[in-house]
């Protein structure tokens, strides 16, 4: 009985999500995440990685780039399970990089109108957290385009 009570309580380490079905202390969402950055921490690369391995310079921007691209997935995950304090800007923030990963144009300046009409903290807090929920429906694709950009930088 104490056992199961342990289990139960147990909780994500990066999004805090309770769940029972933890692996490595990591929830379902997260731990293919933390997986991918262990492998490429281990040298263990995806096809894209190995293929630039020769150009050291270039492959160390590549290599971070693709390394955001997943800490962001996880930021994503776990502000959608986690109410934090959001200001207008931070939503504002949300919501056009929301529309823009469902392929949508952006709303441009909208955190004047947020402002006065979510005044209350909760509420900017609850419509931050419905949008990254809402970026997680859209499953998770490493945007190469912004790894080989980083050659040009």
């Amino acid at each position: 009985m104490i056992r199961l009570l342990k289990q139960t309580n147990k909780k994500c380490i990066n999004c805090e999500v309770e769940d029972f079905r933890l692996t490595r202390s990591y929830c379902l969402k997260c731990y293919p995440l933390i997986l991918r950055i262990e492998k490429i921490n281990k040298g263990i690369l995806p096809e894209i990685l190995q293929n630039i391995q020769n150009d050291s310079n270039f492959f160390e921007q590549a290599k971070k780039e693709y390394m955001r691209q997943i800490k962001w997935r996880l930021e994503i995950v776990k502000d959608s399970r986690i109410l934090k304090d959001v200001s207008a800007h931070d939503l504002e923030d949300r919501i056009n990089r929301t529309l823009r990963l469902l392929d949508g144009k952006s709303l441009g300046k909208i955190n004047d109108p947020i402002d006065s009409y979510l005044r209350d903290n909760k509420a900017r807090s609850y419509v931050y957290q419905l949008f990254s929920k809402i970026q997680l429906l859209k499953p998770f694709k490493i945007n190469y385009y912004l790894v080989y950009e980083t050659r040009k930088n």
